[in-house]
């Protein structure tokens, strides 16, 4: 394809009937209308998918350097500036279940921003079904988790110290001086839900807000010690323990689509949302084949890579659409073989006899199949191996 073809094609890839879009000054107004279509229909497939107990919520950037009045910063993120997501996915598998595309606050949110995108977010998650939500300090807020609860949804959270107020704990300064793994936790009940809070002194403070686990059981971590030059054994809390463990479900999801990332240049904000929803779309695809094989007994080996997956992807786009025939497939009947063998009176024969009918149009193609590539096992023989069948 030419540097032409494609730009042409690019310039009318759309996803809406613009003319349907609505004033600026309409209430109802969504800035992502050019997009709208294409998200609800991934969103829907992707709240499909059965959803596991460790889920985690975070957030998203889709890279742009643009002029948009959607673009945000996040200095933490490895792309600062971009548009926002907010993903909720698998803790440990990272599979994307749900997502939200952030244009704006809400004028009127019912319990606070972040409470109202997480509870957004867990529409679909089952209800008293032993599900286990993680987020960090940017959601976590004492209201949320008392609504998570009352839902039948345990949550676990890293918190700011602000939003634990009139809590009186032990502070940096005594834990610092009872040494490296020294903790301190209240319990208290609002609303009738019983809340944890856990500060633990590591390298820094670490304040966790939970519904599910407490401090009562701990285990020893390897760290590093500066001071002693050596590593040591640190007392950690179960609570961070779990919280690490199945926190980087949204992390997982985002550094395997940045492996293989569609990167279009374009002044039209919907395009780097439309590709990047085609990136998350074949990373989900193949997450969900990867548990599919696991669950199977699969080895390793049989399992396809990310990038096996793309290019089986991109060769059944390139692939033409052949009519749908009546050949079946199989041996082919005695009557109609007999009847392409039979030579023709006013045709010269050819000189290679043509496939038949049921071979040539059962929809395989017959490509020669070539399988992985091996070593060859004679002895002093450095060649590498390929079986090829026809």
């Amino acid at each position: 394809m030419s540097r032409d073809r494609f730009l042409q094609i690019k310039k009318y890839l759309h996803v809406v009937d613009n003319t349907t879009q609505s004033n600026q000054q309409d209430p109802e107004y969504d800035r992502a209308f050019k997009i709208r279509p294409l998200l609800n229909i991934i969103k829907e497939n992707f709240r499909k998918i059965p959803k596991e107990e460790n889920l985690s919520v975070d957030e998203q950037i889709i890279p742009f350097k643009g002029k948009s009045i959607m673009k945000q910063q996040m200095p933490n993120k490895p792309h600062r500036w971009g548009y926002k997501m907010f993903l909720l996915a698998g803790g440990a598998s990272g599979i994307c279940y749900d997502f939200i595309f952030y244009t704006g606050k809400a004028n009127e949110p019912k319990y606070g921003f972040c409470t109202d995108i997480v509870l957004k977010l867990c529409e679909t998650v089952p209800r008293m079904m032993n599900h286990k939500l993680y987020f960090d300090n940017y959601f976590t807020t004492i209201s949320l988790q008392v609504q998570l609860k009352k839902l039948g949804i345990f949550s676990v959270g890293t918190v700011r110290s602000n939003r634990l107020p009139d809590l009186v704990m032990k502070n940096a300064k005594n834990l610092q001086e009872e040494g490296r793994g020294s903790m301190d936790y209240r319990i208290a009940q609002v609303d009738g839900v019983e809340l944890c809070a856990t500060r633990w002194y590591d390298n820094n403070l670490v304040n966790c807000l939970s519904t599910l686990y407490g401090c009562e059981l701990t285990d020893l971590v390897k760290r590093w010690s500066s001071s002693q030059k050596k590593h040591i054994q640190v007392v950690r809390p179960n609570v961070i323990k779990i919280y690490n463990q199945y926190m980087g479900g949204v992390d997982l999801i985002d550094m395997l689509v940045s492996l293989y990332r569609i990167n279009i240049r374009s002044k039209k904000y919907y395009m780097k949302v439309i590709f990047h929803l085609i990136d998350l779309s074949i990373v989900n695809g193949w997450l969900l084949y990867r548990r599919h094989c696991s669950q199977l007994g699969m080895h390793k080996n049989e399992i396809r890579s990310l990038l096996q997956c793309r290019v089986e992807v991109a060769e059944a786009l390139l692939k033409p659409i052949t009519p749908k025939c009546s050949a079946q497939q199989g041996r082919p009947s005695v009557r109609l073989r007999s009847k392409q063998n039979s030579p023709s009176k006013n045709l010269r024969s050819p000189s290679v006899q043509p496939p038949l009918i049921n071979t040539r149009l059962d929809g395989f193609h017959h490509w020669p199949m070539t399988t992985v590539k091996g070593r060859c096992r004679y002895p002093g023989c450095n060649y590498d191996l390929f079986i090829v069948a026809y």
